[in-house]
């Protein structure tokens, strides 16, 4: 018996020198019925088309040679390839005996499909068939508890395999560490690390510090690569791209900095892996410069660099929300990377933060086209970047187009219309919220508490607010708790926000509330109490974080401690915390005001970053204070550089000549602002009384009552005078 079929010639010349059948034609052969179980075996693994893999099946049927368990397991593999399951388990059930090779395969593919509860039905048939166990099953059967999240199962194999005696065999044992790795069974998988009389490899040790590494415990993923190194075993690309992360989490810049010493000796740079947590590591301790670097010299950009590189603009300490939509921008004008839901979410959320309405709505439609306005990330950010940007009825459009909306999304709405003042519109939000099946959630209160600080009638609907939270029992949380005390500091109240902060103190006593009481003793000048606050934290045993330190760095300016600011910043790197470039420009800004006009130019010299606007105005304002001319004339040439258009720079610049007798100077610049357009903004001041607000310019005589504010100023300027404050 013989049948005819055309297969595509690499698959004949495979078969051909197994069974040694002559070509009668280039594009057509013959399977005659002396062909043995290899050649079918051989061709079957070789065919790239379901359709010739039918046909082989076909003659094999006819010669009988489906019968034998060897050319069973190859079809099962060759149907499995094209995911014709149920030609998989029909060629299964038809096989009269079946051996362990058989059930690896349909273990195999089912694991493939990702049908992990089916696999587990035929590994309990494997076992109930009395067949022989050998090392080869178990790593396959592993692939089913990580993927079934049957850790019991991986235990009991564990018995299974000590019984057997094959655990120390280097297949089982790495697939034991991937397994509890994958499953973030950590207690288990320190034991396999530790207890277990397997040697070690590569592969061991990457699966082990993977595992570590990403469930989170990152301390023990670095610890782990110590002792990979002190073993003699070299990390390799993917040890370290998985190592990355925990570095980043961490701020570890020191290892961080060996890590891609490292990598540039190895040439593992063209790894996108590497080159990501690389991106990430220095986006994370706000060293965007590094990451830009980095993200440059790698030319196979994809779209987790970008990603990367989008959020570190956009989130963390560096706020620079103008480049994230640049590098947003030359992502879709390149067109090398299609943008996905974290990409756009990430850029509404800049435009949001920038004001950049505009850019936004060109982002959403830019979403309906490509189908992703009802992904839950990106509706989110469409959301709230309408809800600060006070358009609500959009926002409303935008939740609407949701099908399943959780409480992220809703929590945005209600913070928008907090924002905006609108009460009957944001309870009838949190009834629809309730009918959603959905609690209104302690961030749900930290939005709306957080909102009412932005509108004209905080101070009344604040404590309304407040009461609500009492009766509603989230008062103990430290979240709220923080934003109490930040909602009654930006009112000007820093007695009800030390009283909230005294009253939760035992209950919620956590970094967040005392972060939180930092910021607000920082916000109203308050400096000793606040350094104060700070070290009886340190005696309490409260270990503080890069929030902490800015918050107490800026006490130090207002207080004008050096000596403190010095001793604090000098700790940040004792205590594990990576200063970033806040942290600096709080440095820069305490010593210029002080005088150490030296001190600051050597703190931003050992700077890991370049410095920005802001901190160029610190030192630029220090020398206007202490009238150092040619120092302040350097700062205020990188302003120009950074922000040619701000003429708060140049009016400085002029302070500065001015206070040196330089009027030949402060004549030149005052002409370089007329000859491009720079005008000085009025000063603008206002205050709110009796729920009206008021608002003056400088040299404002538009105030119905401006006589006799000006009478008052006068006075107080003259007591001022005579007590030479």
């Amino acid at each position: 018996m013989n049948l005819t079929f055309q297969p595509p010639p690499f698959v004949w010349n495979k078969a051909k020198s197994v069974n040694g059948t002559s070509l009668q034609n280039p594009t057509r052969c013959k399977l005659d019925g002396d062909v043995n179980s290899t050649a079918y075996a051989t061709v079957l693994d070789s065919c790239s088309c379901l359709g010739y893999g039918r046909q082989i099946h076909a003659h094999l049927l006819k010669n009988g040679f489906h019968r034998r368990e060897f050319v069973g397991t190859k079809l099962m593999q060759m149907y499995g390839k094209y995911g014709c399951l149920e030609d998989v388990v029909r060629v299964f059930d038809k096989m009269p005996e079946r051996n362990l090779y058989t059930y690896t395969a349909i273990l195999n593919v089912f694991i493939e499909n990702r049908l992990f509860q089916e696999a587990l039905i035929y590994f309990q048939e494997l076992l109930l068939d009395d067949v022989e166990l050998e090392f080869f099953v178990f790593p396959v059967a592993l692939k089913i508890c990580w993927g079934y999240g049957g850790v019991e199962l991986g235990r009991q194999l564990q018995g299974m395999v000590l019984k057997i005696g094959v655990l120390s065999h280097i297949y089982v044992g790495n697939s034991f560490i991937d397994m509890y790795g994958k499953c973030g069974t950590m207690e288990f998988l320190e034991v396999m690390s530790k207890e277990s009389d397997l040697t070690p490899n590569l592969v061991s040790w990457s699966a082990l510090i993977s595992g570590f590494a990403q469930k989170g415990y990152d301390q023990q993923a670095l610890d782990l690569l110590h002792r990979m190194r002190a073993s003699g075993c070299d990390p390799n690309a993917r040890t370290l791209a998985s190592v990355l992360p925990a570095c980043a989490r961490l701020r570890n810049l020191r290892l961080g900095k060996e890590i891609y010493g490292y990598i540039t000796r190895h040439g593992f740079m063209s790894s996108p892996y590497v080159v990501n947590g690389l991106v990430d590591l220095y986006r994370r301790i706000g060293n965007m410069e590094s990451a830009n670097k980095i993200f440059l010299k790698f030319s196979l950009r994809d779209e987790a660099s970008y990603n990367t590189m989008i959020a570190g603009y956009w989130f963390a300490d560096n706020f620079r929300f103008a480049e994230a939509l640049r590098m947003f921008t030359e992502l879709i004008q390149k067109g090398e990377v299609e943008p996905n839901s974290f990409t756009l979410g990430s850029a509404l959320g800049a435009c949001a933060d920038l004001g950049s309405l505009l850019l936004g709505k060109g982002i959403h439609s830019y979403c309906i086209i490509k189908g992703l306005e009802s992904n839950l990330f990106v509706s989110g950010a469409l959301v709230d970047m309408y809800c600060r940007s006070r358009e609500l009825e959009s926002a409303e459009i935008a939740l609407q187009r949701v099908q399943e909306r959780d409480d992220v999304i809703w929590n945005a709405l209600i913070s928008g219309y907090s924002r905006c003042n609108q009460v009957e519109n944001m309870q009838s939000c949190l009834q629809q919220m309730r009918a959603d099946g959905l609690e209104p959630n302690v961030y749900t209160w930290n939005g709306i508490i957080s909102g009412y600080v932005e509108n004209d009638q905080h101070d009344l609907r604040g404590k309304q607010i407040h009461a609500y939270a009492i009766r509603c029992g989230f008062e103990s949380d430290a979240y709220i708790v923080a934003a109490l005390i930040d909602m009654y500091a930006k009112c000007g109240k820093i007695n009800p926000a030390k009283l909230v902060h005294t009253r939760n103190n035992g209950r919620s006593y956590n970094l967040v509330t005392q972060n939180a009481m930092l910021n607000a003793y920082a916000m109203h000048g308050y400096g000793e109490d606040g350094i104060a606050m700070f070290r009886d934290m340190l005696m309490d045993g409260c270990t503080p974080d890069n929030v902490t330190f800015l918050a107490v760095l800026s006490l130090c300016v207002h207080a004008g401690a050096v000596d403190t600011g010095v001793e604090l910043f000098n700790l940040m790197g004792n205590s594990g915390v990576t200063p970033t470039l806040k942290h600096y420009t709080c440095m820069v800004d305490l010593l210029s005001r002080a005088g150490q006009l030296k001190h600051a130019c050597e703190v931003i010299q050992s700077m890991p970053m370049d410095p920005d606007m802001v901190l160029w105005g610190a030192l630029l304002n220090g020398c206007v204070i202490h009238g150092d001319v040619d120092l302040g004339e350097m700062a205020a040439s990188k302003l120009f550089d950074l922000e040619p258009n701000n003429s708060g720079n140049y009016a400085m610049l002029t302070n500065l000549y001015a206070s040196r007798a330089r009027w030949h100077q402060l004549k030149g610049i005052r002409r370089q602002m007329t000859d491009e357009q720079l005008q000085k903004d009025r000063g603008c001041s206002w205050i709110e009384d009796k729920d009206e607000n008021h608002v003056f310019m400088a040299s404002d005589l538009s105030h119905k009552r401006s006589k006799e504010i000006y009478d008052i100023l006068d006075n107080l300027t003259a007591q001022m005078r005579l007590k030479r404050v």
